[in-house]
């Protein structure tokens, strides 16, 4: 309809779309794929006719080059939105404030939600048809299915629910991030024919858990946010790999228990030994500008890639990609103590080591060194 709209504009012809006068979720819809307003919305023939505007109360909406967000301000709005957004719900909310703010980023298959809570609502949530994966950042999420009940605080990351389970939440005010996986694009990773069910709704581990943020954030904010980063090679890598979408559901399946997950053989339980994490080390100390995966470090040290796993969590309680973070750390480190005054700059040391944003790196930097890297360069 938009496209027959901005047609008929270049011909110098008119068109409008008759919508019901109370519709809230039209409003918010058609405001999501038509923010320039082409496509006139007129809510009788009469006012088509009279080219009489309408006015658009429901929600606010900004777009930019990779986001749409969405701001509503009461509940029968908020509901419509989720309704749209995600799949049918019946939402109740308590507390003097109302509304919330949901900003939506697409990337092939795959969406991200980051929503920012003004109250207190319970919801009765129908079977969403994909699997939804939330993030706490502020404030709590209970969630009660047929598998039984679960809490989540700030940081937890979750499984929140599987396409075909119908489930009850009762949402804190705060803020939260959603990424919607179908299921038919985990079955693009999935290891064989069987299809994929996720069989918990915790992470395998803080490891995994991190491991998963970071790769969701990563695609959001520093590579959908950040395209003139695109430059630096270990960005293009990660880019060129994390891009395709698919990876995205590989760290989910990695992450989360699902039917697909084998425990190690006790070929990878042997080959966990000290000698195979030795040449896995050396490796990653020798390459660390190189865009590694685990499966180059676990060839690299002869074992599979199950084994190298299990040799880095059984002996020094990460993983390979952990480790080879805090190495690149660590050689930002020394590149900032022995930078050049007036020519290095921390963005520049940053992108260098594989961090397309200077703030996520800052943060990581002042987590391992206790001291943020400006001060390091300061001090060079």
């Amino acid at each position: 309809m938009v496209a027959f709209a901005r047609t008929c504009a270049e011909r110098g012809s008119r068109c409008a779309l008759l919508v019901e006068p109370g519709g809230a979720l039209d409003r918010v819809v058609l405001d999501a794929v038509d923010p320039g307003g082409v496509l006139v919305r007129r809510t009788s023939l009469e006012d088509a006719l009279a080219e009489v505007p309408e006015p658009r109360s429901a929600g606010r909406v900004e777009v930019t080059a990779v986001e749409h967000v969405v701001d509503v301000s009461d509940d029968e709005a908020a509901e419509e939105l989720l309704s749209a957004s995600y799949t049918r719900l019946v939402l109740r909310s308590s507390g003097p404030r109302r509304g919330l703010r949901l900003a939506s980023a697409a990337l092939g298959e795959v969406r991200f939600d980051d929503v920012e809570l003004r109250t207190t609502v319970d919801a009765e949530v129908d079977p969403p048809g994909s699997y939804l994966f939330g993030l706490v950042r502020s404030g709590r999420v209970d969630t009660d299915s047929a598998d039984g009940s679960r809490a989540h605080g700030p940081g937890d990351a979750f499984l929140a629910a599987r396409p075909e389970d119908p489930y009850r939440t009762r949402v804190e005010r705060g803020g939260f991030s959603v990424t919607v996986l179908p299921t038919s694009l985990l079955q693009q990773v999935a290891p064989g024919p069987e299809p994929v069910r996720f069989t918990g709704y915790a992470p395998l581990s803080p490891e995994a858990a991190r491991g998963w943020t970071a790769t969701r954030d990563h695609l959001r904010a520093e590579l959908l946010a950040g395209p003139e980063l695109m430059t630096n090679p270990l960005v293009v890598g990660h880019a060129s790999r994390l891009l395709a979408a698919t990876a995205l559901a590989a760290t989910a399946l990695a992450a989360f228990p699902n039917s697909t997950t084998p425990d190690p053989t006790i070929e990878d339980r042997r080959d966990a030994h000290p000698d195979a994490l030795r040449r896995a080390i050396a490796f990653i100390d020798a390459n660390p500008d190189r865009d590694l995966t685990t499966s180059d470090v676990a060839e690299a040290a002869r074992v599979s890639t199950r084994a190298v796993q299990l040799a880095f969590r059984r002996h020094l309680g990460t993983t390979p990609m952990a480790y080879l973070r805090q190495v690149r750390l660590d050689h930002a480190r020394a590149d900032l103590a022995s930078a050049t005054t007036g020519q290095d700059t921390v963005t520049r040391i940053a992108a260098k080591w594989g961090y397309g944003r200077a703030s996520v790196f800052a943060a990581r930097y002042r987590t391992a060194y206790g001291v943020p890297p400006s001060q390091t360069l300061r001090e060079s």
